[in-house]
């Protein structure tokens, strides 16, 4: 008599998350070495800041216009968004430049 083998689905579904929460952190860490890379170019170039909005704006436009589901298109900009927020703080805490550019604000001035 051959021993049958039973799997759980759910223990299957599970196993698979954890791979693919492997595979995120990953491709988040690969992520973070290329933004230093760009911090440093962005420091031999004498950047004034991290932060580049509209740059950041287009990368989300265009995961928003990829995104195929079943993640809504606001769960996609937000996640994106927080990896960009990250990358930018790494980018700072690597190179001392600020996030955003400095305001100077005159006196009398509203910010």
């Amino acid at each position: 008599m051959t021993e049958q083998h039973t799997s759980d689905p759910l223990v299957e579904l599970r196993t698979q998350i954890t791979d693919l929460t492997s595979q995120l952190l990953d491709v988040f860490s690969e992520r973070g070495d290329v933004a230093l890379a760009i911090a440093a170019e962005k420091q031999d170039r004498g950047a004034s800041r991290i932060r580049d909005p509209e740059r950041e704006q287009a990368v989300i436009d265009r995961a928003v216009a990829n995104n195929l589901g079943p993640f809504s298109d606001e769960s996609v900009a937000r996640f994106v968004q927080f990896v960009m927020d990250e990358a930018s703080q790494l980018q700072a805490d690597a190179t001392g430049l600020p996030l955003e550019a400095n305001t100077v604000v005159q006196k009398g001035t509203a910010v």
